[in-house]
């Protein structure tokens, strides 16, 4: 994407992470006991092909005797209490996968502007706009991408291709070199609040596969599917009578349904009549020679080379349907490992939802909260365990991994009690009956990473 004039931000430092590899849980836990008695930091280890791998933010005393804990009974964990352990890494020398960037498309919720990433990287933040229009939040959408793209590159995280959700697709064109990097800002300004008008209809979440919802739709005038996220859920988009009859017909009360807080008509006919303006200002952005594929969630296949063919797809992809699920399973097939959501949205739990069982390790570089630079951080720590190697040296504060604070009583001598002092401390409402299960768990019951 755009590089950058430096950023006015200040340069703040994200958490520590503790990082350790070896050959077999007894060296890693042998490991972990070394450095729980306060030896030296240890270094990452040069060989990738260590299978046992642990990574930890901010490790104290009570979260060390946790990871030994896990370690011990050889499980699995991904996340809970900024921890990620793993005896079987995603990628490894022979098993290779490709890494794909995801950039979410709207999102219905205000998120923050990252001033923390913008100023630790030396990257553009930006001003958010807060009309909750859409174009407000395409401008958020834009400049987020943008902001993230350049903060995993600077981490050593790159990606083999890139896709997007709906105007996720325009970062996406951008982060691949597609777009000419010199015309985000007019692009994002042009795409920006009170740029053109749009269809007054609604879009509506709906907890079921397409396949239900069609049964929701048929026979209803004025409403249709404009995406098709994941098995557990798809976005009607109609006139608000349409909608409401669509939701009277699902008989199950627990299916989740819901009304997004934003109207346009994207991704349905009723755009058709406002196409135009819109698609000017795609055909207007200057084209150049993509680094990686771009690949399109209205084909579920790569953007073409040829310019007249990638302008009708730009201009296809505005009133077509956004088959999601269909891209993230083809693009599995293909040897898609490691997907990385670039941006604040559920693209994420999309992936989780539909790769459900199947082999592959999805990480998002954003929270939806104004500490930015955690949230990376958590984002190496898990794919540095699934076996790829960010640049921690480049995450202000990562390298900085030593136990802090005092032991908490009993942790050398009780690791059990230390594991659920830090579970309570990560986790309010966990209780003593809560541990006792979790010992009895034999070592083959695995969280999945």
């Amino acid at each position: 994407m755009t590089e950058p004039a430096r950023s006015p931000y200040p340069r703040r430092s994200g958490p520590a992470v503790l990082r350790l590899a070896a050959s077999s849980p007894a060296e890693l836990a042998d490991r972990l006991r070394a450095v729980a008695r306060g030896g030296s930091r240890p270094t990452e280890p040069d060989d990738p092909g260590l299978p046992c791998r642990l990574a930890l933010l901010t490790p104290t005393p009570d979260r060390l005797a946790l990871a030994q804990e896990l370690v011990l009974r050889e499980r699995s964990w991904a996340g809970p209490a900024d921890l990620w352990y793993t005896t079987d890494p995603v990628l490894r020398p022979g098993r290779p996968g490709r890494v794909a960037f995801l950039f979410p498309g709207l999102s219905a919720h205000d998120r923050p502007p990252l001033d923390d990433v913008a100023g630790a990287f030396g990257l553009p933040g930006y001003q958010p706009d807060r009309t909750g229009t859409v174009g407000g939040r395409t401008w958020d959408l834009l400049h987020t991408g943008r902001l993230l793209d350049g903060a995993l590159r600077r981490m050593g995280i790159r990606p083999d291709l890139v896709a997007g959700h709906s105007a996720g697709e325009w970062s996406a064109l951008f982060s691949a070199g597609r777009w000419a990097a010199e015309a985000f800002d007019e692009f994002a300004r042009r795409m920006g609040p009170d740029a053109y008008q749009l269809p007054d209809v609604a879009f509506a979440v709906v907890g079921c596969p397409v396949v239900e919802a069609r049964r929701l739709i048929d026979g209803v005038a004025d409403v249709v599917i404009s995406h098709d996220n994941s098995p557990r859920q798809t976005v009607l988009c109609g006139t608000d009578a349409a909608i409401h009859t669509a939701f009277a017909r699902i008989a199950d009360p627990s299916v989740p349904r819901t009304v997004l807080p934003f109207r346009s008509g994207f991704h349905s006919p009723m755009l058709a009549p406002y196409l135009d303006p819109v698609a000017a200002i795609l055909r207007a952005v200057p084209l150049r020679a993509a680094t990686v594929p771009v690949w399109s969630a209205t084909t579920v296949d790569r953007y073409p080379d040829d310019e007249p063919a990638l302008g009708r797809l730009l201009v296809r992809h505005l009133v077509s349907p956004v088959r999601f699920r269909e891209l993230v399973q083809r693009l599995h097939d293909e040897g898609t490992r490691v997907f990385v959501q670039v941006g604040h949205g559920s693209l994420a739990a999309f992936v989780r939802d539909t790769l459900h069982g199947q082999r592959h390790v999805v990480v998002s570089a954003s929270e939806g909260r104004p500490d930015g630079l955690a949230a990376l951080a958590r984002l190496a720590a898990a794919l540095w365990v699934q076996g790829l190697r960010p640049d921690f040296a480049a995450l202000p504060g990562a390298d900085d991994a030593h136990p802090t604070g005092p032991p908490a009583p009993g942790a050398v001598d009780d690791p059990v009690l230390a594991a659920f002092q830090a579970v309570l401390d990560e986790v309010a409402h966990a209780s003593r009956e809560v541990l006792g299960g979790w010992q009895h768990r034999t070592r083959d019951d695995r969280v999945s990473p």
